[in-house]
């Protein structure tokens, strides 16, 4: 920093713990307003699980985990908690076929201007990294 130079600080600007980016986004979702995180489970997503309730246990901000059994339901849950409350939900469920069953609930969306829906996205494992689930392939260099 530059000496003599004003930095401006905004007081609702704190510090929460966090050990792995998850944790960080589990809080980030509560502090942003997030109050439900509506969630299918999938193996490459269970770090929402693991970061929510790590949270709960060391005091740190996230919002309530809602396990549901189907992408629909989990978005028009968080649609309607959103036009309820008139705050953001979020929901999360595993690629492929979890995200094409969303493309069925996105028609119950109501307009724009009644509030947001956080749906994070996650890549999809092709077989060229690492760790990938993709069957009967190696990772490649």
């Amino acid at each position: 920093m530059i000496e003599g130079q004003t930095v401006a600080f905004d007081p609702r600007w704190k510090e929460h713990g966090a050990e792995e980016w998850s944790d960080a986004l589990v809080a980030a979702m509560k502090l942003g307003g997030v109050e439900h995180l509506f969630f299918v489970s999938g193996s490459e997503i269970a770090f929402y699980q693991e970061s929510v309730a790590k949270a709960q246990e060391r005091g740190w901000p996230a919002p309530r985990l809602i396990t549901v059994p189907h992408e629909g339901v989990a978005l028009n849950a968080a649609l309607g908690d959103t036009m309820i409350s008139g705050q953001p939900s979020a929901t999360a469920v595993h690629v492929d076929v979890g995200t094409f069953n969303y493309g069925a609930a996105l028609h119950s969306a109501p307009a724009p201007d009644r509030g947001p829906i956080r749906v994070p996205c996650q890549a999809r494992a092709t077989g060229r990294y690492s760790g990938c689930r993709s069957r009967g392939t190696r990772a490649r260099s």
